[in-house]
Order: C-alpha cells, then sequence, then structure tokens
C-alpha cells in the first residue's frame, strides 16, 4: 500500500480534485494501460497501480465525507444539549424566561376563574333557553 499522496501522483490529480474529475483521470488513464488495449511494456502493472490508487482515493474520500457529516450531527446534537445544560444548570426555568421576554403572565399570575360563576353561567343560559322553547311552544 502506497502513501495516499503518491496515489494522487499515479492519478495525475491534486488533493483538491473532485470526485468527478478523480474518476476523469481514472478512466483516461485506466484506457492508456489497459493490458488488453495496449502494447506497453509492463501495462499489467501501470493499470494495478492506477486502479488501486483510485479505488483507495474514491473510499478516502467516501470516509471523509461521512466522517464530516457524521461531525456536523454531533455538533449540532452538542450545541443543543449545552443550550440546555446552561438553561437548567443554573435553576433556570426557559418558559418562564420566555414568558417574562414577551410580557406573558405565567398561569400562576392569571386571576383563577370561579367554577360557581362558569356553573351559574351554563345552567342559567340552559334554563333560559328551555323555557323559550316551551314559552314559544305554548304561544303557538
Amino acid at each position: 500500500m502506497l502513501d495516499s499522496s503518491r496515489y494522487y501522483e499515479i492519478l495525475g490529480i491534486n488533493e483538491n480534485s473532485s470526485s468527478k474529475e478523480m474518476k476523469n483521470a481514472y478512466r483516461k488513464l485506466s484506457l492508456k494501460y489497459h493490458p488488453d488495449k495496449t502494447n506497453i511494456d509492463q501495462s499489467d502493472t501501470k493499470f494495478k497501480e492506477v486502479t488501486e490508487a483510485y479505488q483507495f482515493l474514491k473510499s478516502y474520500q467516501k470516509r471523509v465525507k461521512e466522517t464530516t457529516k457524521d461531525d456536523v450531527g454531533s455538533n449540532y446534537a452538542d450545541f443543543w444539549q449545552k443550550q440546555y445544560e446552561e438553561q437548567y444548570e443554573h435553576g433556570f426555568n426557559h418558559r418562564e424566561n420566555f414568558r417574562n421576554e414577551f410580557h406573558i403572565k405565567s398561569p400562576n399570575q392569571e386571576k383563577p376563574v370561579s367554577h360557581k360563576i362558569f356553573h351559574i353561567t351554563i345552567f342559567g343560559g340552559l334554563a333560559l333557553i328551555t323555557l323559550w322553547i316551551v314559552l314559544s311552544e305554548i304561544l303557538k
């Protein structure tokens, strides 16, 4: 197994090349050194080198991409975990902070509704509706 910088030299590309450029370089060199297509001496060893370089760099780029993707996801999760810990570490309640910023009364600050008034209103309304229905039937 060769050094990764040597693989880039074999394909004739630089380390910042995209996967498309790498693929094009591999195709061009594999056609040039393919043992069935050319009569160049030691073309089979050169073809094997080119194939090995391409396979290694392709898998290397895939690993780097997956690592980067994992890092982004873990960084995102770490950020929100840190925010959560900072708020609750000091005994802060984020809902109370939100209410205070927007001047929203918390449930404890609101005036409680009397159940007696609620029941009188509902049953009084129902009694009036019943009385209206009965009187309308009688006066027909």
